[in-house]
């Protein structure tokens, strides 16, 4: 029922705020399973982009996955 209101899009907008503002963190870095569709549409409408795919990096329900990892500059964040 909570799903589809921008919940976890405010709440991670609240987070950068903070890492850059509170502790002047100039770079935010994430990853994401590749199959993480919904992560990933998230961390690009807050303008994280995309650097490359790190191969094999966790292992979920016996399989090895890819992750995207992504970034997000201060100068980027609006």
């Amino acid at each position: 029922g909570f799903e589809g209101h921008g919940i976890a899009q405010r709440a991670v907008r609240g987070m950068l705020m903070y890492a850059y503002y509170t502790l002047m963190l100039n770079r935010i870095e994430l990853r994401a399973a590749v199959q993480n569709e919904k992560s990933i549409k998230l961390a690009r409408r807050l303008g994280f982009q995309a650097e490359g795919i790190v191969r094999q990096a966790e292992w979920i329900r016996g399989n090895c996955r890819d992750q995207v990892q992504m970034s997000l500059m201060k100068s980027e964040f609006h």
